[in-house]
């Protein structure tokens, strides 16, 4: 899989025959509501990849009716950064070689020159004593802004190190910051525009910077304009032809330079990209070449997989047992549902409420709000102990939903390594939707679907359980969202593992998904021996998906033999949590996982575990001295 978008050579496939097609048993994050809808207003396009099952379109040299857009130069570039010669202190050249499997260029040392156990921002203690310790919000963007600022002041020491034409503009959303590591992470900006795919980052372990990862495409020349009134005017209406009557609104817009590969050059196609969102409140990108007006990109946002008040809910399934316990911070209302005061109950469901007043509780948190869209929310007025009991005052798709995905907020808070402001914030989900055999997050909320029978052509029809009772799904959709908000969704593979591993560091099984189906089988199965590189058969978002999926459950599995079921699962864990900051991409998580474990440039204590475990799926080269 290139690292680049590739518009000139990418293989074109067909669209998908069915909803689940070959991956079996299709995905989590299906669309199988709406496909109609999402393809309905694409006519004479050449697809790239189409997946009817998630509703994710990629489409490419679609010439737009739409008039406005005036030819844009395409930028000319220079060599790739492979070519260049890197120095680093001490005045010794490296030739930089492209040792990753996607064609990144990884230049690795042990000591790349910068030690923020000798950097100080004054007051006697260094920056690498700094982060040992509790950090404010305002002291942590500060201390990003310096080290970042001596990474670009060392790199401009020696241009060839870095790139040669542009800026760096740090993505503090994507960067991690602790004592043990540190991953900074740079987008790159030329004539203004930013440049589609091209980021680099810095790598620290223990206060030591160890690696520079360029994803960069050389000097390039020529003149860029930003988008004028018309093009603005085009942007739309192209929007509006592609959702139809669906489209609701066009929202952040901006001019990029999209990296087109020409053998051993990259053009910058000039190009106007947006968000749209439909009616359904889905969301979509759309990318249109300002050289030619071309439609570059056009694709959905689906990711398949997402007294004492008290609940009942199923513990896996709707075939495993129903079980009662405290609802986790729930939040109650005094003096009725517009009451002005509210509490909310620690973990176990408990809290003390003055007696003032009758208390209305719904299925809410400071982290969650359940919305039933298949009949009225569940609410409980009460002055004591009160319990949601499915199919008396609540559905069981409710209460799953609501227990399930605070287990997975709570196991997430508890492992990773920096503050996330994501997980503070109330996230809606969406129960009893009425269609069938889907789940989804759309990058605000996630998603489930009522039990039914999806009908297919030919008679193939499916049916499913109720996909917010299911605890997997509750789980995969929100490690969409994770993904989501320690980065951005960068790779559609990369993010539908993370949802598969998030689930499976939750349950301890390889089986995502049991009873999905109403046949009970799991949607996949991350035992399976899947190999890097895809075949073009498998190259599916899931099914790509399951070759990282699978290798992180062997690694999690050689740490539980290494150190022991809690503490193997809790190392595989707290790897995984900083990997995501680390690697926007399936294909560098080999190279960031080694950078985590590492100790301050050698081999850290997993080494060998990881290096087995990525080679055995194709995603490294089998290190000779883990031969063991």
């Amino acid at each position: 899989m290139n690292q680049h978008r590739n518009l000139a050579s990418r293989p074109r496939l067909q669209p998908s025959s069915g909803l689940f097609g070959i991956v079996t048993l299709g995905a989590l994050c299906m669309a199988a509501a709406q496909p109609t809808a999402a393809f309905a207003f694409i006519s004479e396009s050449t697809f790239d990849r189409t997946d009817e099952s998630t509703g994710v379109q990629r489409i490419e040299t679609v010439r737009s009716a739409a008039q406005g857009f005036v030819s844009k130069r395409v930028l000319r570039t220079q060599t790739k950064t492979a070519n260049q010669m890197f120095t680093l202190s001490g005045g010794q050249s490296t030739q930089v070689k492209n040792d990753t499997l996607d064609g990144s260029t990884v230049l690795r040392r042990g000591d790349l020159g910068l030690d923020l156990g000798k950097m100080s921002l004054g007051g006697g203690k260094s920056i690498q004593d700094e982060l040992s310790g509790p950090l404010s919000d305002a002291r942590r963007n500060e201390l990003l802004s310096v080290v970042s600022q001596a990474v670009v002041t060392k790199l401009k020491s020696d241009p060839s190190l870095a790139f040669r034409s542009g800026y760096l503009a740090l993505d503090r959303e994507k960067s991690h910051l602790s004592a043990e590591f540190v991953s900074l992470s740079f987008s790159l900006f030329i004539k203004g525009k930013r440049v589609d795919g091209a980021n680099m980052s810095a790598r620290f372990n223990n206060g030591l910077w160890i690696s520079w990862v360029s994803n960069a495409f050389g000097a390039t020349e020529g003149k860029s304009t930003l988008l004028d009134a018309n093009e603005k005017v085009a942007l739309q209406n192209i929007a509006q032809d592609k959702l139809g009557p669906a489209f609701q609104k066009i929202s952040n817009t901006e001019s990029v330079w999209v990296p087109d590969a020409k053998q051993n050059k990259y053009d910058l196609i000039p190009a106007a990209r947006a968000t749209l969102t439909d009616t359904n409140g889905q969301t979509y990108t759309l990318t249109v070449s300002e050289h030619d007006g071309q439609v570059l990109e056009f694709y959905g946002h689906l990711y398949n997989f997402e007294g004492t008040i008290s609940g009942s809910y199923y513990t896996r399934h709707p075939e495993s047992p129903v079980v009662s316990s405290g609802m986790p911070y729930v939040s109650v209302k005094s003096g009725g549902i517009f009451g002005r005061k509210t509490f909310t109950a620690n973990k176990e469901g408990k809290l003390k409420v003055p007696r003032v007043a009758e208390v209305v509780v719904r299925l809410s948190s400071p982290y969650f709000n359940i919305k039933n869209n298949g009949g009225e929310a569940a609410e409980l007025t009460t002055k004591d102990d009160a319990k949601f009991e499915p199919g008396q005052n609540a559905s069981a798709a409710e209460t799953t939903t609501y227990f399930h995905a605070h287990v997975v907020s709570d196991f997430v808070r508890e492992r990773i390594a920096q503050k996330l402001p994501w997980l503070d914030k109330q996230i809606t989900a969406n129960v009893n939707l009425s269609s069938h055999c889907n789940a989804f997050y759309n990058g605000s909320s996630i998603n489930f679907f009522s039990a039914g029978t999806l009908k297919r052509s030919g008679g193939n029809d499916i049916s499913c359980n109720n996909t917010g009772e299911i605890s997997d799904v509750v789980y995969h959709e929100w490690g969409h969202g994770l993904d989501d908000n320690t980065g951005g969704i960068d790779d559609g593979a990369f993010s539908e593992a993370i949802g598969d591993v998030t689930s499976m560091l939750i349950t301890n099984s390889p089986e995502v998904g049991p009873y999905f189906l109403t046949d009970g089988k799991p949607v996949r199965n991350l035992e399976g021996e899947y190999q890097y590189p895809p075949k073009e058969e498998d190259q599916e978002v899931h099914t790509e998906g399951l070759i990282f999926g699978s290798t992180w459950y062997h690694l999690t599995q050689a740490m539980i033999k290494k150190y022991g079921a809690d503490v193997g699962r809790d190392t595989s864990a707290r790897l995984f949590l900083k990997l995501i900051y680390a690697s926007g991409k399936y294909t560098e998580a080999y190279d960031a996982a080694v950078d985590i474990d590492a100790a301050r440039g050698d081999k850290g204590p997993n080494f060998c575990l990881i290096n087995q475990a990525f080679a055995r799926h194709g995603l490294a080269k089998k290190d000779s001295s883990c031969n063991s």
